[in-house]
């Protein structure tokens, strides 16, 4: 992860302006939902391990790719929705909802703004490590049923002409989800 992850200020992060209140239920409910996904996602593999299926890798993979859709739509989203309104409020409001024609100033604002957005700003505010965490296309592949699994469970995503691109292993799309929990676990840990 970045130095600006290290450097951010969780305490002021939780204590953003006037959606205090909103921000804190919202982080509380992600993070259940995110307690109970994990006990899934440990039963789920479980029974897939123990498996003699002639398709068990690629029962894996698909389960591994909902798990990684769920997060991508969920607790990331909901962090990368977090960050993003905590730098309007402390450091730069200049995102632009182009639904709208305003500058977002509200958490409300920012469900009239894509992700694809809310990335781009972050990483023009130095917070583009959140885009390591988040594939773009691996999630628009899942999302938009866009990609196939080989036998050996590994992961073949199309790009939008239909081309196939590099197949994906396994291990990766783990180390995605490992990733992405290491980091929401950081930001629960250092919840007030």
């Amino acid at each position: 992860m970045s130095e600006k992850c290290i450097e951010f200020n969780s305490s002021k992060f939780y204590q953003t302006g006037k959606h205090n209140e909103t921000v804190r239920k919202m982080w509380t409910k992600s993070v259940q939902v995110l307690i109970i996904q994990s006990e899934l996602e440990k039963v789920v593999l479980n029974s897939i391990t123990q498996s003699k299926s002639k398709y068990k890798e690629q029962v894996e993979t698909q389960f591994n790719l909902i798990n990684l859709l769920f997060m991508f739509e969920g607790i990331l989203t909901l962090a990368i929705n977090l960050f993003t309104i905590y730098i309007i409020e402390t450091e730069h409001a200049d995102l632009w909802s182009y639904r709208n024609n305003k500058y977002v100033s509200s958490i409300d604002d920012l469900t009239t703004v894509d992700l694809f957005h809310k990335i781009e700003f972050l990483k023009r505010h130095d917070y583009g490590f959140l885009e390591d965490l988040y594939p773009r296309s691996i999630r628009n592949a899942v999302a938009h049923t866009n990609y196939s699994i080989n036998p050996d469970g590994s992961l073949v995503t199309y790009n939008t002409k239909g081309n196939p691109q590099n197949p994906i292993k396994p291990e990766s799309l783990k180390n995605i989800s490992k990733n992405i929990a290491t980091f929401i676990n950081i930001l629960a840990a250092s919840a007030p």
